[in-house]
């Protein structure tokens, strides 16, 4: 057998089992799984979501944030949205490149879209509603909760500031009071956002900078760790504990115990940068799943509609390994599921034979923070449904140097028989490949190939709505050309 590799479609197609092509599978250690379908867990938003975020009260109860251009809704137990607008200053102005970025600051949830004032909830406050932030703290595109203090980045002062509250007060905002400060960065560009815990990492257009609390009368230390290189999308930024994934001018990185390291270099970087439509920076969304080790970054391609995401670009950060998806979807979040009865799953379907999401699914038992993708209707779910068509494409063989070999057939090693083969054969590696019929399965497990040529590759498609687990690799029988 040999092992579906990597893929790198950076490589060149005849090193190694390295595959060109992966679509609807998700990077597994040793295999590679199914991409699953995204699901309906809630009502819809009146409108398009711009973010959202989820966080647990002083109680321990979970919560789910979202907002569109002009409001800001919670997820309700029974799936549906509720609208907890600010009733002073009515309904938002969101800006169509502005998002709402969400943070916890602890029973409060926080949330900005530098269009609007900074907005507080009391989370464990039954019928609350958001409020703009008391103290007057400037407008922001980025929040976060570092160490006892609310962070701000990319103010209505200016692109370059980051602001800090007072000591343990969410509501002080005056430089120079119980240790509340603020900084223009000098260089570096402008603020793209923070990620971290112990230590706070600020994000620039071509630098990267590390805030540790120090204590007064310095208050805040800030260190360069980058000297030109930064993030480009605030979206792509996804914090992982204690690192963070993001996307550089050149491609991808991961950012841990000060040490950046690239991950999609000679790999998925030139690839993405091509797919990647640039007019639409702003609709990139990314989560890193902690528990399968996978990092997600939702971004329109140069095939998408009007700049709605149209593919998933996947990385196991263990295994190394990447993946991708397509599918129209708007965006991607990491929440907490709230949990359901039968009786509420009423809201979401009058026909349990039609529901689309597995009852023992933990968005629906609650309390399990997990990857949610909002679709194109705007409800919010998880991808915990059918498989969609997964596609592996290998790279090309030369079986017997500088000799033509004939493939007769073709073994996939996938724990399901709802598969065919192509194969796909030509002279000169900068000739056109021919592919030739796809071909199920036979008793034997394989398939036809038929295929005489000197240089061989091999398309694996995986049904829709087929039930597997794991694509691990192929084989196949071949011989000189003549001697089969």
């Amino acid at each position: 057998m040999i092992g579906f590799g990597a893929w790198l479609p950076d490589q060149p197609s005849i090193l190694g089992p390295n595959l060109q092509t992966v679509t609807n599978a998700v990077p597994l250690a040793k295999s590679y799984g199914p991409f699953r379908a995204l699901t309906n867990a809630t009502t819809a938003l009146s409108s398009r979501p711009f973010g959202a975020g989820s966080f647990r009260d002083a109680q321990g109860t979970t919560h789910v944030y979202a907002g569109t251009e002009t409001d800001l809704f919670e997820l309700a137990n029974d799936g549906t949205w509720s609208e907890v607008t600010r009733a002073l200053g009515g309904d938002y102005a969101c800006a169509v490149t502005s998002v709402w970025k969400f943070a916890q600051f602890g029973d409060l949830c926080l949330c900005t879209n530098f269009d609007d004032e900074v907005q507080v909830i009391t989370m464990s406050s039954p019928g609350a509603d958001f409020a703009d932030l008391a103290g007057s703290p400037p407008r922001a595109r980025h929040i976060a909760s570092f160490r006892d203090f609310v962070v701000l980045g990319y103010t209505d002062v200016s692109a370059y500031e980051i602001f800090w509250s007072g000591f343990n007060d969410a509501e002080g905002w005056t430089p120079g009071t119980n240790q509340s400060d603020r900084q223009i960065l000098a260089d570096g560009g402008i603020v793209q956002g923070f990620a971290g815990s112990d230590v706070l990492y600020i994000f620039q257009q071509s630098r990267i900078r590390r805030m540790q609390y120090v204590g007064p009368p310095v208050i805040m230390q800030i260190d360069p760790l980058t000297e030109a290189l930064g993030c480009i999308a605030p979206g792509s930024i996804a914090d992982f504990g204690g690192g963070a994934a993001f996307l550089s001018n050149d491609g991808f990185y991961i950012l841990a115990a000060d040490q950046l390291v690239p991950i999609g270099a000679d790999a998925v970087d030139d690839w993405f940068l091509n797919d990647l439509n640039d007019d639409y920076l702003h609709r990139i969304t990314a989560a890193a799943d902690t528990k399968t080790k996978v990092i997600y970054w939702s971004y329109p391609s140069t095939q998408s509609v009007n700049g709605r995401p149209d593919t998933v670009l996947m990385y196991n950060w263990t295994a190394k390994k990447w993946g991708c998806a397509r599918l129209s979807h708007e965006g991607i979040s990491r929440v907490y599921s709230l949990g359901f009865t039968l009786d509420s799953l009423d809201a979401l379907t009058t026909n349990i034979d039609n529901f689309d999401v597995p009852l023992d699914d933990p968005s629906l038992t609650g309390g399990s923070l997990q990857l949610n993708g909002w679709g194109t209707g705007f409800q919010l779910g998880p991808l915990s449904g059918a498989a969609l068509e997964a596609v592996f494409e290998t790279g090309d063989f030369e079986l017997h140097p500088k000799m033509r070999t004939y493939v007769s057939a073709v073994e996939p090693y996938i724990d399901t028989t709802d598969v065919t083969v192509a194969a796909g054969i030509r002279e000169r590696l900068g000739g056109a490949i021919s592919w030739l019929t796809d071909e199920p399965l036979e008793t034997t497990s394989k398939a036809s190939a038929d295929a005489s040529g000197r240089f061989h590759r091999f398309r694996v498609t995986v049904a829709s709505g087929a039930t597997w687990k794991h694509a691990v690799g192929l084989d196949f029988e071949a011989a000189l050309d003549g001697e089969a």
